[in-house]
């Protein structure tokens, strides 16, 4: 064989390692994204999303990223695993939404880390499916996962309704009450007036303020909420009927 010939062959094993290395590489980062709540409440309790980091043979900056689902709210963040210390993250501010952002400087190779966000999902959103997003990129490769949460909304909402007369004079006082650690969402309450009754008085409390208006065809007072938060909220009114019997003294 000639000289000649023999350079060409080995130029040829030359691009073929090359070649291997690059296959190689596309797979030599990764990353696991777990919840310790895939079914979390509105409201409801704090859970921890976990990135698992990993680098099989490349070596250089490290960088993952962790995006919240709508309504999440960041609480926390901590970094395990080799050179955990030289790790630093960017976060959201205190219980808003946000991405996460952490820098490795380098994850040596065949090494692992994790990266575990502590969050809670905003009390005022209604149920469905969320969707979380990691990735993480080393040494210009790059990994991604998603996450899926059902969440849910537990309020539970129920009414009651005190009334008085006094002459002419109605005086009611209605209580909306939302139980439970979610808010109900969309709320349309309703009392009803006698039909010549002119309404004279009108005022709500928390998430019913300034949501009531008087429906003069219906002869109802219609609160829409959009939302209303756990616990009590108050609508009290004072209507007159003009041709009620037993005005004197109340009933």
């Amino acid at each position: 064989m000639s000289p000649f010939a023999i350079r060409r062959f080995s130029g040829r094993i030359a691009t073929l390692v090359i070649a291997a290395v690059s296959f190689d590489a596309l797979a030599a980062v990764s990353v696991g994204l777990s919840s310790s709540n895939l079914a979390p409440v509105a409201g409801g309790a704090a859970f921890s999303y976990t990135m698992t980091l990993g680098n099989d043979s490349l070596v250089g900056a490290s960088y993952a990223t962790l995006t919240l689902p709508p309504n999440a709210r960041f609480l926390g963040a901590t970094i395990a695993g080799t050179d955990a210390g030289r790790w630093a993250c960017e976060t959201p501010d205190y219980d808003t939404n946000g991405l996460v952002v952490c820098e490795g400087g380098i994850l040596p190779a065949n090494s692992a880390a994790t990266v575990t966000v502590v969050a809670h999902f905003d009390e005022g959103m209604a149920g469905g499916v969320r969707v979380t997003t990691a990735r993480f990129t080393a040494s210009g490769q790059e990994a991604n996962a998603q996450l899926l949460q059902n969440v849910t909304n537990n309020a539970n909402v129920s009414t009651a309704s005190i009334e008085a007369w006094e002459g002419r004079r109605l005086y009611r006082t209605a209580q909306v009450l939302v139980a439970g650690s979610s808010s109900a969402i969309g709320v349309l309450h309703s009392e009803a007036l006698p039909a010549d009754a002119e309404l004279l008085f009108l005022s709500a409390t928390r998430d019913l303020d300034n949501q009531c208006r008087l429906d003069p065809d219906a002869h109802t007072v219609d609160c829409i909420a959009p939302r209303l938060a756990p616990g009590l909220h108050q609508l009290t009114l004072v209507a007159e009927v003009p041709d009620r019997m037993f005005a004197d003294g109340f009933e």
